[in-house]
C-alpha cells in the first residue's frame, strides 16, 4: 500500500480525475442496492464496500488532512451525477420505475458517502498516525 500512496502524491491530478470517473461509473453501475426483481446479494455488497473503500483510501492520499466535508461533498455529487447516467441510460424502460424509487435513492445517495468519508476518516486518522 505504501507504494501506491507514493504514487499517487506524485500523480494527484490524474489521481483525483480517476477518482472521480470511478464514482462516477459505479454510481451508475452499483444502483440501486436492490429492487423489486433482484433483492440484495452478498456479493454486490462486499464489491460496495471494497470498492468504495479503496475510493476512501485514494482520497485519504490525494486530499489534504481533515477534509471530509470535502470528501462528503465529492462522493455525494459525482454519485447522484453517476444515478443520472444511469437513468438517462435506461430511460423509458420499465426497470427506471423498479430501480429509482424514493427509498433506493436516499439509501444510496446516505449510504456510499457516508462510507466512504468513514474510511477517508478511518485513514487520516488512525492509519497516518
Amino acid at each position: 500500500m505504501d507504494k501506491l500512496r507514493k504514487y499517487v502524491q506524485a500523480h494527484k491530478g490524474v489521481a483525483l480525475a480517476i477518482i472521480i470517473g470511478y464514482i462516477v461509473f459505479f454510481g451508475a453501475c452499483v444502483f440501486p442496492f436492490s429492487n423489486e426483481l433482484f433483492p440484495f446479494e452478498v456479493q454486490k455488497g462486499f464489491m460496495v464496500i471494497f470498492v468504495y473503500g479503496m475510493i476512501g483510501y485514494l482520497f485519504s492520499t490525494v486530499l489534504k488532512d481533515g477534509q471530509s466535508i470535502k470528501v462528503l461533498g465529492l462522493t455525494a455529487l459525482f454519485t447522484v451525477i453517476g444515478m443520472g447516467c444511469r437513468y438517462l441510460l435506461e430511460y423509458g424502460e420499465v426497470s427506471n420505475t423498479m430501480n429509482f424509487t424514493p427509498l433506493n435513492i436516499a439509501l444510496f445517495i446516505v449510504i456510499i458517502p457516508l462510507y466512504t468519508v468513514l474510511v477517508y476518516w478511518f485513514m487520516d486518522k488512525v492509519i497516518k498516525k
